[in-house]
């Protein structure tokens, strides 16, 4: 979520620091090559399966409370690729 009048992101009722910011960023983009290599290895799965493949492989049990909205985040910047 976002603040609005501050222009910075809120977690949890606390503002996100940039380095917070920068590791989910560089998180996700790693998640998205690694979908864009399978879809390279097994060009017949589509988009959504190699994205739910992927983040099964790499969330842990904790995290996947927050699967969906991982989920959706990440495939949302990757439809600007």
């Amino acid at each position: 979520m976002t603040s609005e009048k501050h222009g910075f992101e809120i977690d949890d009722g606390l503002a996100v620091t940039k380095k917070k910011r920068r590791l989910k960023y560089d998180w996700d983009t790693q998640v998205i090559e690694d979908v864009k290599r399978l879809l390279r290895d097994d060009p017949s799965q589509s988009r959504h399966a190699a994205l739910t493949e992927v983040l099964n492989r790499t969330l842990n049990e904790d995290e996947r409370v927050d699967f969906v909205s991982h989920h959706r985040r990440i495939s949302d910047r990757m439809k600007l690729f």
